[in-house]
């Protein structure tokens, strides 16, 4: 009962526009901590390297850096835990309709530990996957473009070296993820099977014992 690629990416469109909303809130979150680590750098140097008392204008920058920062912060987990929850509502209420309409030989088709695998755990991974993965997808490919901006337009010549360089870190990243993800496709798929199995055998015990067959089906 594996979802195809078409599936989630048919999943993320229809999602957007919250996907939106948790990027947005994500973007706020980060142009606050950026707001708080730039008042704490220009103050530490004001204090250590120029000797001198903290200006009010850094001070206000900190503390409204700060409160937003943690406005943007709960509001962020809140939001998202709640665009899940719904999210996680609606699959059920559609998996919920698809069994109703089918038959008992469709459903019997796959065993117990699978459905269970389904509505515990395939579910709540697609609302982690849409809401945290893609969400972060984004914000990987948009924080470096805006932070290559704003190098370019302080010192043009670093801009211009991580033009030429930093398209070798996805490349890598790339090589590296597909191999631990398929690695880690056949441990989950081995695990499965093993659910499976000890589902089907811990539901069939009494046949095996009726027929003594413990020994050999162990």
């Amino acid at each position: 009962m594996k979802l195809s690629q078409d599936w989630l990416v048919k999943q993320s469109v229809e999602q957007r526009p919250a996907l939106l909303v948790v990027l947005l809130l994500q973007c706020a979150y980060i142009a606050c901590k950026i707001g708080v680590l730039w008042a704490l750098a220009v103050g530490f140097d004001a204090l250590l390297i120029q000797h001198q008392s903290l200006s009010v204008e850094t001070l206000k920058i900190l503390l409204v850096s700060s409160i937003g920062m943690s406005v943007a912060y709960a509001v962020l987990a809140q939001v998202r835990m709640r665009l899940k929850m719904t999210y996680q509502l609606s699959i059920h209420q559609q998996l919920s309709k698809v069994l109703a309409q089918a038959s008992q030989h469709q459903i019997r088709a796959q065993s117990m530990y699978s459905w269970q695998q389904v509505w515990l755990q395939h579910i709540p991974t697609v609302a982690n996957y849409l809401f945290d993965f893609v969400v972060q997808k984004w914000l990987s490919a948009l924080v470096p473009l805006v932070l290559l901006v704003i190098i370019t337009s302080i010192n043009w010549l670093i801009g211009v070296a991580l033009i030429l360089t930093l398209p070798l870190l996805p490349i890598f990243m790339i090589l590296v993820g597909k191999g631990t993800a398929n690695r880690h496709q056949a441990h989950f798929q081995a695990l499965a099977d093993l659910g499976t199995l000890f589902a089907d055998r811990l539901r069939n015990s009494k046949l095996l014992a009726q027929f003594q067959q413990h020994d050999t089906q162990a």
